[in-house]
């Protein structure tokens, strides 16, 4: 946290008056639709003609067979996730040590892993989520850990000592609506408001573009400036992760607008773009449009529509618990942004 702060403090910022979320009234951020999209929706690139957007809010198809890269995205969530709340309430129980709270937090690691493999139906066998979850729990529980230790040493308990632990809020929920979206939850906030998201696999533009559309929202809402947003990106097998600093500049908060409103058009159309000429293994549409090839451009599919009344607000689509996003690779995020792999974003 310590050299995180002092390196974005020494990083160049400048962002236009407009452009600032609280200015979310006015051309360029203003919202003109009437219909409300996803964090996910607007920022997730991995089908180029937006398709993913009109399968989920216009014909209403739910993905049913998930890409192995979205449920890897959303295993690896799902566990820093659980680790970082198994990890406030141990600093709050009053673990004596670090090596009993790393002793505590190993033995909870079962019980998760039991439950989440139960919370729904997985591509993954029992022991790839297992593998998959098991060294990021692990080296949080390390990292979480000594923390601990270095708290008890300043005499810190209670509340300071579990945020001296865990210096952040996991899943922290972003209201979307003066921006034209719904609510969503941004992986992490750093204070007082940088947003952190979390992915698997290769960096991607839209990564950036999301982080964009946490810090317009956090703004609308703080009516703090967020001039950068941090990137977490994460291999499971062999273990090992790196973060970007991205600074949140006048182009990336364009590209937000400019996509929300293009994409806020395709839903009021009602129109199905058809599916690109190759499709993404990250989308957790693939299998329905590469695979099963349903719905190509000129294909046979014929997809039930239901077209959103105007003032509907797109309801967030998917399956289980906790999120896709961590967004698998280009990965996926979850319904109300965090409803798990059932949803692109």
């Amino acid at each position: 946290m310590a050299r995180l702060a002092e390196y974005v403090s020494r990083m160049p910022r400048h962002v236009s008056e407009e452009l600032r979320g609280w200015r979310w009234s006015e051309p360029p951020l203003l919202h003109t639709s009437a219909v409300y999209l996803s964090f996910s929706d607007v920022s997730y690139g991995v089908c180029p003609t937006g398709r993913d957007v009109y399968l989920r809010r216009v014909a209403r198809v739910k993905p049913q067979v998930l890409p192995p890269e979205v449920e890897v995205g959303y295993v690896v969530h799902a566990a820093y996730s659980a680790a970082v709340a198994s990890a406030k309430m141990l600093a709050l129980a009053g673990v004596a040590t670090g090596q009993d709270f790393i002793d505590s937090m190993r033995a909870r690691f079962e019980e998760f892993i039991h439950g989440l493999y139960a919370s729904r139906r997985w591509g993954l066998t029992r022991e790839e989520v297992f593998k998959t979850a098991w060294p990021v729990w692990d080296h949080a529980s390390v990292i979480f850990g000594g923390a601990l230790e270095r708290g008890r040493a300043k005499r810190l308990s209670g509340d300071s000592l579990a945020a001296y632990v865990a210096p952040f809020h996991v899943e922290y929920p972003v209201e979307g609506y003066r921006l034209g979206l719904t609510q969503g939850y941004v992986d992490a906030l750093l204070p007082p408001a940088v947003p952190v998201e979390i992915k698997v696999g290769a960096a991607a533009h839209w990564h950036r573009v999301e982080l964009a559309a946490y810090a317009l929202a956090l703004e609308a809402t703080l009516h703090t400036p967020v001039d950068f947003g941090v990137l977490v990106y994460v291999q499971p097998e062999p273990f090992h992760y790196y973060y970007a600093v991205v600074p949140i500049g006048d182009s990336l908060r364009l590209e937000f607008a400019e996509a929300r409103d293009r994409k806020a058009r395709l839903v009021e159309s009602g129109a199905d773009p058809g599916a690109p000429e190759k499709c993404s293994k990250q989308c957790p549409y693939y299998h329905y449009c590469e695979v099963a090839g349903a719905g190509r451009l000129g294909g046979a599919a014929v997809l039930p529509q239901r077209r959103l009344r105007l003032g509907e607000k797109g309801r967030e689509g998917g399956g289980g618990a906790a999120s896709g996003g961590l967004h698998s690779g280009g990965g996926a995020g979850g319904g109300s942004e965090r409803q798990g792999p059932g949803q692109g974003g």
